[in-house]
C-alpha cells in the first residue's frame, strides 16, 4: 500500500548553527594561515603551503560536516595563497606563469578532499544514528513483550516517539474516537504580542482532528502548515499493517520541521509498533477463543457433574416410590417408613443441589452484586452445622476457633452454603469414624476455615481437578457415592467472588483438608 504527503515542509534555518560553524571555519583558516607565515619565514620556502592549507580543509569538512564550509574553505585557501605567500605579496596577480593551473589542481584537490572528508563523517553519523535507533529498536521490543493491552503499547508508542522527535504526540484510534494527549502542547511564543488566552491545544484542535481523520480515511501520511507565522502544523502518520488500520500518530511540528533522519526513524517507529498492534490484536482473539473454548469445557464438566448429582437421587426416588406405589398393602409399616425416609433424604439432596445451581447463577450474573455484610464467623460456623445435622443427624463435628469474636465482611447465605457443602463432602466420603475437624484461625489479613475428614484422601492426580467439577475419590468408591465436582466447584466460585482462595491437600494419616481464606477487610 502506497502512502503520500501533502506540503513537505522545509527544515528552517538553524542561525546559531551556523554561526558555530563559521566561527570553526574563521579559526582553522586563521591558524593554517598563521603557521604558513612561519614556516615561510622561518625556511623562506613556500613549497609547504598548499599542504598546510589542505590539512585545514580536511579540518574544517570533519567538524563541520558540510560541503559549503569546505569549499569555501578552498577558495580561501587558494586566494590566501596568491595574496600572501606570491610575490607581490599582499597583492593579487593572476598573472603567474602557471598560476591557472595550479589554481585548478589545488581547486580540485581541495574539493575532492573536502567531498570525502564530509562524506565519511556523514557515513559515520548515520552509522551511529543506525547504531542508536537499532538499541531502541531492541529496547522497544523488550517493553512490547512485557505490554498486555492495547492501551499499555499506545502509551509505549507515544512515550518513545516523543522522546525521539521532541515534540508533543497525540494519538487517534479511529475516526469516531477521541484524541489520546502525551502530555500539554506548549503555547506559542510570541515577542510582539502578548500570548493568546487560549492554549495551542485549544485553538487546533479541530483542526489536528480533522487532518487525523483524513490520514485515517486515506491511509496517508498528512502534513499541514496550520499557522505558517508561528510555524505551527501537524504531521499525522497512519499506524498501517496489512490492510489493517490502528489509528493515526500526530506529532506537533514547532517553528522547526522534523529532517529527513527524524522523519524516516518515526514512521519506521510507528511501523514497528503497527505490528505490535497486529500481534495484540491476534493475542486478544487466540485469548477470546481459548476462554469461550474453556468456557465451553466448564459447561461441558457441569453439565454431566449437574446430570450425575441429580440422577442419583432421582434414581433413588423413583425406585423407592415404585416399590410403594406397586407393593404398599403387602409391605409393613415400617419397610415403608424406610423408603418414605429415603425419598425424603434424596427429595432434600435435590434441593440443595438446585440451591448450589441459583448460587453459580447468583455469582455469575455480573449485574446482580450481593451485599456484603459484618458477620461472625462463630455463627455462620454454628448455623452450617447445624443445617448440615439436619441432614445426617449423625454427624460427629470438632470446632476448633479462636476465643476473640471474628467479624468479616460476607453473604452470610452463601458461606453457609460453602460450609455446609464441605461438611456435606466431608462425611459422605469420609466414612470414618472418626469426628470431622472444622478449624478456624486467622491468618494476618485472611481468616483460613479447613474441612478435616480423617478419611482416605484422594488421588493426587484428582486434587488437580476437583474444584473443576471432575475430581472424584478413589475408583472404588466412584460407583457408590455422589460425586464431588458440582458442591466443591460451587464453593470455589463463591469464595473467590468474596476475594478469597479455596484449596484441598492430603495430609498423611488423616485424609483430605479443604481450606478457604477469605479477607478480613473489604476488598477493595
Amino acid at each position: 500500500m502506497t502512502t503520500g504527503t501533502e506540503k513537505k515542509r522545509k527544515p528552517k534555518l538553524n542561525w546559531i548553527d551556523v554561526l558555530n560553524k563559521l566561527v570553526i571555519t574563521i579559526v582553522v583558516l586563521a591558524i593554517a594561515t598563521a603557521v604558513n607565515y612561519v614556516v615561510v619565514f622561518l625556511y623562506q620556502k613556500t613549497t609547504n603551503v598548499s599542504g598546510v592549507f589542505l590539512l585545514s580543509i580536511i579540518v574544517i569538512s570533519a567538524l563541520t560536516g558540510e560541503y559549503f564550509w569546505g569549499i569555501f574553505s578552498a577558495f580561501y585557501s587558494i586566494i590566501a595563497t596568491n595574496f600572501f605567500f606570491f610575490y607581490p605579496f599582499f597583492a593579487f596577480d593572476f598573472s603567474l606563469t602557471g598560476y591557472p593551473l595550479t589554481f585548478l589542481v589545488m581547486m580540485a584537490t581541495s574539493v575532492l578532499t573536502c567531498a570525502l572528508t564530509v562524506n565519511m563523517h556523514q557515513q559515520r553519523d548515520k552509522a551511529r544514528w543506525r547504531e542508536k535507533m537499532a538499541h531502541l529498536m531492541n529496547e522497544m521490543d523488550r517493553m512490547l513483550l512485557r505490554a498486555d493491552t492495547k492501551e499499555e503499547i499506545v502509551t509505549l508508542l507515544m512515550e518513545n516517539l516523543h522522546a525521539q522527535v521532541g515534540r508533543p504526540v497525540i494519538y487517534l484510534e479511529n475516526e469516531n474516537s477521541e484524541f489520546v494527549f502525551l502530555q500539554e502542547i506548549p503555547l506559542p511564543e510570541d515577542p510582539v504580542e502578548e500570548p493568546p488566552k487560549r492554549t495551542v491545544e485549544e485553538k487546533y484542535l479541530p483542526e489536528y482532528y480533522r487532518n487525523a481523520r483524513k490520514s485515517i480515511a486515506q491511509r496517508r501520511v498528512i502534513i499541514d502548515d496550520l499557522d505558517p507565522v508561528h510555524g505551527d502544523g501537524v504531521l499525522c502518520i497512519p499506524i498501517l499493517w496489512q490492510e489493517k488500520i490502528f489509528g493515526t500518530t500526530c506529532i506537533i511540528l514547532g517553528e522547526d520541521a522534523l529532517n529527513d533522519e527524524i522523519e524516516r526513524f518515526a514512521q519506521g517507529l510507528i511501523n514497528h509498533f503497527a505490528i505490535a498492534f497486529d500481534h495484540q490484536e491476534l493475542r486478544e482473539e487466540q485469548q477470546r477463543i481459548l476462554m469461550e473454548k474453556q468456557e465451553e469445557q466448564l459447561r461441558g464438566s457441569l453439565l454431566r457433574s449437574i446430570s450425575h448429582d441429580l440422577r442419583t437421587p432421582l434414581t433413588g426416588i423413583i425406585g423407592a416410590s415404585g416399590v410403594i406405589l406397586e407393593n404398599g398393602t403387602r409391605m409393613q409399616p415400617e419397610q415403608q417408613h424406610k423408603l418414605l425416609v429415603d425419598i425424603n433424604e434424596e427429595a432434600h439432596w435435590l434441593l440443595r443441589m438446585i440451591e448450589n445451581v441459583l448460587s453459580v447463577t447468583k455469582i455469575g450474573n455480573r449485574s446482580t452484586k450481593f451485599k456484603k455484610m459484618l458477620e461472625p464467623v462463630e455463627e455462620v460456623i454454628a448455623d452450617s452445622v447445624v443445617r448440615c445435622r439436619k441432614y445426617h443427624p449423625e454427624l460427629k463435628v470438632t470446632i476448633q476457633q479462636p476465643d476473640e469474636l471474628l467479624m468479616i465482611p460476607m453473604d452470610p447465605i452463601l458461606i453457609r452454603q460453602v460450609v455446609t457443602n464441605l461438611l456435606d463432602n466431608a462425611y459422605r466420603h469420609g466414612k470414618s469414624d472418626k469426628k470431622i475437624e472444622l478449624n478456624v484461625v486467622q491468618a494476618g489479613k485472611f481468616v483460613e476455615i479447613s474441612v478435616q475428614d480423617y478419611g482416605s484422601g484422594m488421588a493426587e492426580e484428582d486434587l488437580q481437578h476437583v474444584f473443576q467439577g471432575l475430581g472424584r475419590r478413589r475408583q472404588q468408591d466412584a460407583d457408590s457415592s455422589r460425586g464431588l465436582g458440582l458442591g466443591v466447584s460451587i464453593c470455589k466460585t463463591i469464595v473467590e467472588a468474596h476475594g478469597g482462595r479455596l484449596f484441598a491437600e492430603n495430609i498423611e494419616g488423616k485424609g483430605l483438608r479443604v481450606t478457604f481464606c477469605l479477607p478480613v477487610g473489604e476488598d477493595e
